[in-house]
């Protein structure tokens, strides 16, 4: 079944960059290998931001709506100032659906989206078609109601904009019924995540992965599943019942009546007919001995092959998407911590100069250099925030190799039970035939006598 997933971000001033410039497609390239870029001119925008990044178009909404708020823009302790939907489901609810109830269910989501922030308080709403899976941005201003020096006013206030929904699960309770009421088949966001009210659209997105990476384990135990019910149908045929005749020894020559005579001839009839049933079932019984290992061997090898088959193919293409993580934070960090000394650099060279600088007043030196030192200070706070962020994605890909090594050892023990039932079963069956061979003998010794 598939879910009605809605998550919230939340995002400082110094973010608005950098998510900008993701959402609007504004970069030439992208270290994100899920973006196949000769699709982006599918993406649409449900709103359409007036200006050419989220910075000015934040400020432009802010004057344009009177928006008030005490907000800390800069220093370590910055204001969270806008808030971003991920709205989307899965692959295969967007392939069922089609291309235009894709369109009505993004549309759907952009209104529930109003109805809870407010359409002027939106700055962006852009569908991406390009990647993995379909899905919805929205960005938009926490505006909530307040009061200044009595009068009712507008304030920017991520924290007590949330409170206004009760909880996380109430906008997942109110969601699901929203798109269910419009012919969405959907069920509920998962509520083990509620617990985690706002998860990060990188955090999103690595959980989203680490789902398909267990939806392809769930597949394959699924396989072993079906092959041990294959296994499990091939049955040994029912113990064969035979009467045994008793027959009493006849020694010497003596008379007996024409009916007692007919009955010693049909005893002899019946008992030479046993001997050849007896014979042919032994004949059948070691054909299909024989058939039946075949046929076991046969299951559990192609059983196997195709198992350790997946197990490789999975393996390898998470560890090559690992290393490739790796190697993308490792180059982004490295190009990123030159531009920022060097940046820093160039600021502290145009003070020095401003300082020797004679033909400036005193006022225009102080007000020029406080402003080069505001950016130095707002580049080193960027410096320390990119250097958390880069610390919380290390952790995350170790995490998942660490994972990826539970998953090769869970494998392991897969395939020695996999050996181990190849064993039990061409046992089990050799001591069943045997059973049923000697209990064949038995009777036939007996018929014999």
């Amino acid at each position: 079944m598939s879910y009605a997933i809605i998550r919230n971000a939340k995002y400082k001033m110094a973010n608005l960059q950098s998510i900008s410039r993701h959402n609007e497609r504004q970069n030439e390239k992208y270290g994100n290998k899920d973006i196949d870029q000769s699709r982006s001119d599918l993406n649409y925008h449900l709103k359409v931001p007036k200006e050419n990044s989220y910075e000015l178009e934040f400020e432009r909404l802010r004057k344009e709506n009177d928006l008030k708020g005490n907000l800390r823009l800069s220093g370590k302790k910055q204001s969270n100032v806008v808030d971003e939907f991920l709205i989307t489901s899965d692959n295969d609810f967007f392939k069922n659906i089609g291309a235009e109830e894709t369109k009505r269910y993004f549309k759907s989501a952009y209104d529930f989206a109003c109805s809870k922030c407010g359409e002027k308080n939106i700055i962006s709403a852009v569908v991406h078609m390009d990647e993995t899976t379909p899905h919805m941005h929205l960005t938009y201003i926490p505006v909530v109601k307040g009061l200044k020096k009595g009068e009712e006013v507008l304030k920017i206030n991520s924290s007590e904009f949330w409170k206004g929904f009760n909880s996380y699960g109430k906008l997942q309770d109110d969601f699901h019924s929203y798109v269910k009421e419009r012919g969405f088949d959907l069920d509920r966001g998962e509520t083990k995540e509620e617990k985690r009210e706002h998860l990060t659209v990188e955090e999103f997105k690595a959980e989203t992965k680490k789902a398909e990476l267990q939806k392809e384990v769930e597949t394959l135990n699924g396989k072993i599943e079906a092959v041990e019910g294959v296994l499990s149908e091939v049955s040994i045929f029912d113990n064969v019942k035979l009467d045994k005749l008793k027959i009493p020894l006849l020694k010497g020559k003596f008379a007996i009546s024409e009916s007692d005579y007919e009955k010693v001839i049909a005893w002899g009839k019946v008992g030479r007919g046993y001997l050849i049933e007896n014979s042919s079932l032994k004949s059948e019984n070691n054909k299909l001995k024989n058939k039946v290992d075949e046929i076991v061997k046969e299951e559990i090898k192609r059983a196997e092959i195709g198992f350790k088959l997946q197990i490789e193919k999975i393996t390898k293409e998470y560890n090559t998407k690992v290393s490739k993580a790796q190697r993308e934070y490792e180059a982004e960090t490295s190009h990123l911590t030159r531009s920022y000394s060097k940046t820093i650099e160039e600021k502290n060279l145009e003070i020095s100069r401003l300082k020797k600088n004679s033909d400036l007043s005193k006022d225009d030196k102080t007000l020029k250099i406080e402003q080069l030192e505001s950016q130095i200070s707002t580049l080193k706070e960027y410096n320390e925030y990119f250097h958390s962020e880069n610390m919380a994605k290390d952790s995350k890909v170790r995490k998942l190799s660490k994972a990826n090594k539970k998953l090769e050892t869970d494998l392991e023990v897969v395939n020695k039970a996999l050996n181990k039932l190849d064993i039990d079963i061409q046992k089990a069956f050799k001591e069943a035939l045997e059973k049923e061979i000697k209990a064949i003998e038995r009777a036939s010794r007996g018929i014999e006598r």
